[in-house]
């Protein structure tokens, strides 16, 4: 008798568990349950900061310069900045746990100017890493396109994302 109600918990308990990690790996639940055009922007934010985090290695010297890979770092910043970017702020969505400010919508046009510089920099980027495949170190034209789009990052969230 004792066997069968352990076996009856240990069953209830791996039921339970499973349900919940099942619940918590689902797509609905990652970004803190964002869901909609909330959860596009903070997945097109990762994307974002994947790409930085590459470039950000190479310019600082703690990864190896990689042209190809800046040339893809590049594109993606290029590919997601601007319309790609703004696309996804329509006005009042703050449902979730965005961390967008109000001012998004009341300074549009400073906002929609990060989202451009940020498209231009990594189009100055790929461009500038595609005419460099073989350099040994992080080309200037990358480095100073780079910090641009850096400055473009730091603005926005300085000005427009919510304290973290």
């Amino acid at each position: 008798m004792k066997f069968a109600s352990w076996i009856a918990g240990a069953c209830c308990c791996a039921t339970v568990l499973g349900g919940s990690l099942a619940l918590l790996s689902a797509p609905g639940f990652a970004h803190g349950g964002a869901t909609g055009v909330v959860k596009a922007r903070m997945d097109l934010m990762g994307d974002l900061g994947k790409a930085m985090k590459s470039l950000g290695g190479m310019a600082r010297g703690k990864t190896s310069y990689n042209a190809e890979e800046a040339m893809i770092a590049g594109e993606s910043l290029n590919a997601h900045g601007g319309n790609a970017l703004t696309d996804l702020f329509p006005e009042g969505s703050l449902e979730g746990p965005s961390e967008a400010r109000e001012e998004i919508w009341t300074d549009w046009d400073r906002f929609a100017q990060f989202a451009d510089q940020l498209q231009a920099a990594g189009k100055g980027i790929a461009a500038a890493a595609a005419l460099q495949p073989n350099a040994t170190s992080l080309p200037d034209d990358v480095k100073a396109a780079f910090g641009q789009a850096a400055s473009s990052c730091s603005g926005c969230h300085k000005a427009f994302r919510l304290k973290r």
